[in-house]
């Protein structure tokens, strides 16, 4: 068998490269592979509790080399996959013969094939001289990168310059790999900011399905410090309200439901995470609105990890402006009552929280609100609250 030129290596290493930024490359890249190398090429996902998760390559395809390593028996009774998958050092070539072996010992020697009378699938890839090596070993994947020589025996293989290709191979891939996964946590960073900056001015927090403090604004970081409504308690939040507490542990699990839920093609229609919006009162007698609402992150592939958050928004009851108050005499020619009583009913929502804040009756409050309603072209509270909260921009 004719080997590799540099140039055919070359070009090969540089295809593994573009995956680390357009992951969706890597089925026509591990098809280049195979014709350059001429072998079948692996490349598997698992999960750390030793699950294929078919991310780079079809259950299908993975089955027989799968079922293979599992029935070859390594030292201390484990399978050859197990001792790849939890043990075996990192972009380390292991050769297929050794680990066909009849006397079942893993060996890391490079030469040489059997074949396993135990094995009772693809019987080519059973015979077949190869390489297989695991590239990444971490929290949350365990990645094998395996070269399958069908159609070759072993003296038609050249140990001496197929060996150090595979190897140079497999740590460009681990390179890609990692490069990914950090394209991968800086978009999801990004998509974090990104939540934040929109209500930057606010007092908000993005907490995960553990409650987990991940990102707060500065004025949320003052609530946590007066602990009248929210804590930080261990890098985690605490809620000092028992009916909050209950909205944000509900939205939290709807969100961890969202991500251990199967998900069927990236581009399907998938039911967003429950929201929910709470009033309760906070210090000096203060109405404070919490509005709770659960997000999940893009999907990276087809079996890409999520990542999945609850934004928590808060905002104080405050004193009608100076300047929203004048606006709103000029602009409508709302009475000074009148214009104090629009701002307290477009920040909290309820009459009866508005005839406490200022300290009238429900008659007055009709009263004032019809001749609101006509002054300012406004027909309910919503349409009201709406008027207000664009003007409230202008400040």
């Amino acid at each position: 068998m004719d080997w590799l030129e540099a140039d055919e290596e070359l070009r090969l290493i540089e295809a593994v490269q573009t995956c680390g930024v357009e992951p969706w490359l890597w089925p026509q890249t591990l098809a280049l592979i195979e014709r350059e190398f001429r072998c079948k090429a692996y490349l598997l996902e698992f999960s750390t509790d030793g699950y294929h998760t078919a991310r780079y390559c079809s259950p299908e395809t993975a089955a027989d080399i799968i079922d293979l390593l599992n029935c070859i028996q390594a030292e201390a009774d484990k399978s050859a996959l197990a001792f790849l998958l939890f043990e075996a050092p990192l972009n380390y070539p292991y050769c297929k013969m050794q680990l066909l072996r009849q006397s079942a010992r893993i060996s890391t020697t490079t030469n040489g094939v059997c074949s396993s009378e135990a094995f009772s699938g693809n019987s080519e890839i059973a015979g077949a001289p190869g390489a297989i090596t695991p590239l990444i070993r971490n929290s949350h994947q365990i990645v094998l990168f395996a070269c399958v020589f069908n159609g070759y025996r072993p003296h038609e293989i050249d140990q001496k310059k197929a060996i150090p290709s595979f190897q140079r191979l497999a740590r460009a891939i681990t390179s890609s790999l990692m490069t990914s996964q950090k394209v991968e946590r800086l978009s999801e960073t990004a998509g974090e900011l990104g939540l934040m900056v929109a209500y930057s001015k606010e007092a908000c927090a993005l907490v995960t399905p553990d409650l987990t403090l991940a990102l707060t604004t500065p004025s949320f970081d003052a609530l946590l410090q007066r602990a009248d409504v929210f804590e930080a308690n261990g890098g985690r939040l605490a809620v000092h309200d028992k009916g909050i507490d209950t909205a944000l542990v509900s939205v939290a699990a709807d969100v961890s439901s969202a991500l251990h839920t199967p998900k069927g093609p990236l581009n399907a229609a998938e039911s967003p995470p429950a929201s929910r919006t709470l009033f309760v009162e906070g210090s000096m007698n203060r109405l404070v609105r919490v509005v709770l609402n659960g997000h999940v992150g893009d999907r990276h592939g087809t079996n890409g990890a999520q990542r999945g958050y609850v934004h928590i928004q808060v905002t104080t009851q405050t004193d009608a402006p100076d300047e929203m108050v004048q606006l709103l005499r000029n602009q409508f020619h709302l009475s000074q009552r009148e214009a104090h009583l629009a701002h307290q009913l477009a920040t909290n929502g309820s009459i009866p929280e508005t005839m406490h804040q200022l300290g009238i009756t429900r008659n007055t409050v009709k009263t004032h609100l019809r001749r609101i309603y006509e002054k300012t072209g406004t027909q309910s509270q919503l349409e009201l609250a709406n008027l207000l909260h664009g003007l409230c921009r202008l400040f």
